[in-house]
């Protein structure tokens, strides 16, 4: 058998073990409940709050911005085959701005081509975050905010008027 040491066995006979054991669960619910309705109202808000509220909120900012950071990584991934060195990508930020200084504007420049070689010239925005920042950092002005918007499933979308179609509850794209 299992014996507590005496000055233990002297603390569980004493009168303060037994005035603190005497109360049930019960008493506490009637404490927080009937006795002082506002630190049970306050508990209940509180445990509301820390046990439901602020995870969900927490995920849902961490969600966020692990999607930022995924579109970013996808930039830097897409510069990385655009151009294999920043001496390259460089090289291409320095022949755009000096194109843009010749003719005005990239518009103008890109009509100049057109007319000297009599071929079309192929769409630079394409509407897609990723293709469209990674022209961005080499000079190419887009059309959007500095940042995406995301969908409820992480799909990136350049500008918050041209969001793009989803259901009814607004979270889920349509399928093309």
């Amino acid at each position: 058998m299992f014996y507590l040491p005496p000055t233990a066995q002297r603390f569980f006979r004493s009168k303060t073990w037994w005035k603190m054991i005497r109360y049930s669960p019960w008493d506490l619910v009637d404490f927080v409940t009937l006795k002082h309705p506002l630190i049970g109202l306050g508990g209940a808000v509180y445990g509301y709050c820390y046990f439901y509220k602020w995870p969900i909120q927490d995920a849902e900012a961490n969600r966020t911005q692990r999607w930022r950071d995924n579109w970013r990584a996808e930039v830097h991934y897409q510069e990385a085959i655009d151009w294999d060195t920043k001496k390259s990508r460089d090289d291409m930020h320095k022949f755009i701005e000096g194109q843009k200084e010749k003719y005005g504007s990239l518009k103008k420049a890109i009509a100049a081509y057109e007319k000297r070689t009599g071929k079309t010239a192929p769409a630079f925005l394409l509407n897609d975050p990723v293709y469209d920042h990674t022209l961005k950092r080499v000079g190419v002005p887009i059309k959007g905010d500095e940042e995406p918007h995301f969908l409820w499933d992480g799909t990136a979308y350049m500008k918050q008027s041209e969001r793009p179609p989803t259901f009814a509850d607004g979270k889920v794209r349509v399928p093309e």
